[in-house]
């Protein structure tokens, strides 16, 4: 034997003696894959074969044989595909090549079986001698696991969002009966949302849909001379499942309802006599109106304006110079409170305002710089308010609050503690209420600050 080699696309083996103790005995039994072509040449006689795939068609994949026998002895070729030694007979199956004369035949694999044939193998038997030619189908096989990848993905997101899902963010604990309550929730997913308002035996009372793309519902408490304690549900049932979720709502009469609380006050004054003649009142209650009014020594209204029941605002002092006093009057439900402080004359030292009985937390006036400052001017729905740490004082814990008085989070803050982040709902509007209460000379102070909340 002169020479031999072999690649994927070409495996020429040439002799100059009898080729049938020259050629290999078997040239498939190479770890590699079969080349698609070959040239086998002995003496004078010469033989030559390749497979190749040609396009893919509508009804599968095509591949072309071809063979020249250039021999004196007929060459029997088999056409097979699988996947290494897995090898099945596929059309045009067995046929053979005469001595002196060249064949081309032409065979198609579906698209089903090219999904599981990695290639066409064709086996050339030339007298004891078996030499072999392959091809790769490729096929449909990469689109299909491509499309098999993206159905998949496209699957997984599509449960994600169809998955049923229903929650109570907020519901008023007690609520007057014969009004409308608000519930904030949260509901998405494939499927159907209903409420139901029932009674302690379980009756319906009210029911309807629920809008999924809506955060808020108003429900109308029934009229009752005594109290009464109903259950709202809610229920979201779609094919990927069921979820439900349910508050108790306490309905009172109105003489039985508890009076509005003012949870915090505080009254900044001028910083000094050059700056304008300018107080500024931050306050919070869980009222439904407010009124803010500056009164003078005598008990005289000097100045009166309607008001958020939560929030800040500026009263300006008379020109004259004198005592005065800050009063904070709040309703809910036909019934009134209200807390006065001072205001501590310009340059003088922090006074403690009086604790207000109606409100059972105290209350002061602040002149000395806070302990902490707001870093978030204007929140967002489902974002946060970052409040920075600059004078740590002993007992310092901040609240965050919804207008009405519905406590959002709260912390206490550790004496290394510099920074922190409180969240904010995602059905928040308006303004939400910070309100810090920590221990400075002896004394209890309070700083309170509103925090509007826009969506963009």
């Amino acid at each position: 034997m002169n020479g031999a080699s072999g690649s994927s696309d070409l495996a020429t083996i040439s002799d100059s003696g009898d080729d049938r103790a020259a050629l290999p005995a078997v040239v498939s039994e190479s770890r590699e894959s079969p080349p698609s072509s070959l040239f086998i040449e002995s003496g004078n006689s010469a033989f030559w074969a390749f497979v190749r795939r040609t396009r893919v068609r509508l009804r599968g994949v095509a591949f072309v044989v071809g063979v020249a026998n250039h021999t004196e002895v007929p060459i029997l070729a088999s056409v097979t595909g699988g996947r290494g030694t897995r090898q099945r007979p596929i059309a045009p199956g067995t046929f053979w090549v005469d001595p002196e004369s060249e064949v081309q035949v032409t065979g198609v694999v579906s698209h089903l079986d090219a999904l599981f044939m990695r290639e066409v193998c064709v086996r050339f038997q030339v007298r004891s001698r078996e030499y072999v030619a392959s091809a790769l189908l490729h096929g449909l096989l990469p689109w299909v696991t491509a499309l098999c990848v993206l159905l998949a993905l496209a699957g997984g997101i599509a449960a994600l969002v169809a998955t049923p899902r229903i929650s109570i963010i907020s519901a008023p604990g007690v609520a007057p009966s014969g009004t409308d309550v608000s519930i904030w929730y949260n509901a998405g997913g494939a499927g159907n949302a209903s409420y139901a308002l029932t009674d302690a035996s379980g009756a319906t009372l009210i029911a309807g849909p629920l809008d999924k793309a809506r955060t808020t519902l108003q429900v109308h408490l029934p009229s009752t001379d005594r109290t009464t304690a109903y259950a709202l549900r809610f229920a979201l049932s779609g094919p990927l499942g069921k979820r439900a979720a349910a508050a108790e709502i306490t309905a009172l009469p109105s003489d039985r309802l508890p009076g509005p609380r003012v949870l915090a006050l505080t009254v900044d004054p001028p910083a000094n006599a050059k700056a304008a003649r300018v107080v500024t009142v931050h306050y919070a209650s869980d009222a439904t109106k407010a009124r803010v009014a500056l009164l003078d020594d005598q008990g005289g209204v000097v100045t009166e304006q309607s008001a958020d029941p939560s929030g800040t605002l500026k009263l300006p002092l008379p020109p004259r110079a004198g005592s005065y006093l800050v009063r904070l009057r709040v309703k809910r439900n036909g019934q009134s409170t209200e807390s006065v402080v001072g205001v501590p004359a310009i340059g003088a030292k922090p006074t403690s305002a009086p604790r207000s009985e109606s409100s059972p937390l105290p209350i002061a006036v602040r002149a000395a710089p806070a302990p902490i400052a707001l870093e978030t001017r204007v929140a967002r729905p489902g974002g946060s308010v970052r409040i920075r740490v600059d004078a740590w004082q002993p007992g310092l814990q901040l609240t965050l609050q919804r207008n009405d008085g519905t406590p959002i989070e709260q912390v206490d803050i550790a004496r290394n503690q510099r920074a922190v982040a409180l969240s904010v709902p995602n059905d928040a509007v308006d303004a939400v209420v910070l309100i810090a209460r920590y221990i400075r000379d002896d004394s209890e102070e309070t700083f309170v600050r509103s925090v509007p909340v826009r969506a963009n």
